[in-house]
């Protein structure tokens, strides 16, 4: 059931969050398939100019056909090019909204502390934003139950991330 922050997509019921373009495709964009993923990166490298484009034009920047593009947006949780473009163009208004109050007009490190900061936040943010509350839940009584659990990781930073999650996980319960 659709509540105020979510939209019924308008051909599979399924909901999503409005202007989630590009959370959305960042998400999803390492489980797509090879010609898919051209479109997703494509997108964030340019979402200015998509807003513009028409499925040919998209499929000529991305090497695809129109068919693929539209593929594209339902995989990433849209109805249509439409729809998704109406997303994409809310996210890329919001992001200048956020730009313009970015941080405080303080020269140095401090700046550049602050606007770091605020662009973790904002990521955390975009993230949760992406997060299903039940599945959530869903996962952590998992969790709970688990005998033992294996946590796997990218190189050493994800390692690190993983190990301290963990430990934040466990050390709360």
């Amino acid at each position: 059931m659709a509540d105020e922050t979510t939209q019924p997509d308008s051909e599979t019921g399924a909901e999503h969050k409005p202007f989630r373009a590009l959370p959305l495709v960042r998400a999803r964009l390492a489980s797509l398939p090879p010609a898919l993923q051209r479109i997703g990166k494509y997108v964030l490298e340019n979402p200015d100019l998509v807003t513009g484009q028409t499925a040919s034009e998209l499929g000529v920047a991305t090497d695809s056909g129109p068919a693929s593009i539209v593929r594209f947006c339902r995989a990433v949780g849209f109805s249509g090019l439409p729809d998704f473009k109406y997303a994409l163009a809310g996210d890329l208004t919001a992001q200048r909204y956020e730009l313009a109050g970015d941080g405080p007009d303080v020269p140095g490190s401090h700046r550049i502390s602050d606007a770091l900061s605020a662009r973790v936040i904002a990521a955390t943010r975009e993230t949760q934003s992406l997060l299903d509350p039940e599945s959530v839940a869903r996962l952590a009584d998992a969790m709970v139950a688990a005998s033992r659990i294996d946590a796997y990781g990218a190189a050493v930073s994800g390692l690190a991330r993983i190990s301290h999650g963990v430990d934040l996980v466990w050390s709360s319960l």
